[in-house]
Order: structure tokens, then sequence, then C-alpha cells
């Protein structure tokens, strides 16, 4: 019976970090075409590189809803 219990409980993390990888992947995917859009109105996107994309990304707050994602899924991961 606990061994079931277990299982029923893994299964349920399993399913819940799957749900939190896609919806951080579409959260950074929704970030990087505002970053680019950002990048190129001011023009300091250089031909070919995403370094100003990256950097901006490195530097998201800690309250930015892609940065409680990625915190989340770590949690669910330990």
């Amino acid at each position: 019976m606990e061994e079931l219990n277990l299982q029923k409980n893994s299964d349920r993390l399993e399913r819940r970090l799957e749900k939190e990888l896609n919806s951080l992947a579409k959260s950074e995917r929704r970030l990087q075409k505002e970053l680019n859009a950002v990048a190129e109105t001011t023009e300091e996107r250089l031909e070919g590189s995403n370094s100003t994309v990256e950097v901006a990304q490195s530097n998201l707050s800690p309250k930015h809803s892609v940065s409680l994602k990625r915190s989340k899924i770590v949690a669910l991961k330990e």
C-alpha cells in the first residue's frame, strides 16, 4: 500500500515538473522575442549575435516570472 502511494506521488510530481518545464519554455520564448525586439529597435544587437539578449536574460530580477519558474523547477527536481 505504501509503495503504491509513493508511486502515485512520484507520478504526480513528474507530471507537475513536466507542466512547469513546458510553462518555462513558453515564457522564455516570449521573453526572447521581447528582448530581440528591444535590441533591434535600439540597434544594440550585433548581426548573428544574441549577446544583448543573453545579458538581459542573466540580469532578470528574482521576482520576474521566468526567474520564479526556474526556481520552482529546481525545487521540484530536488
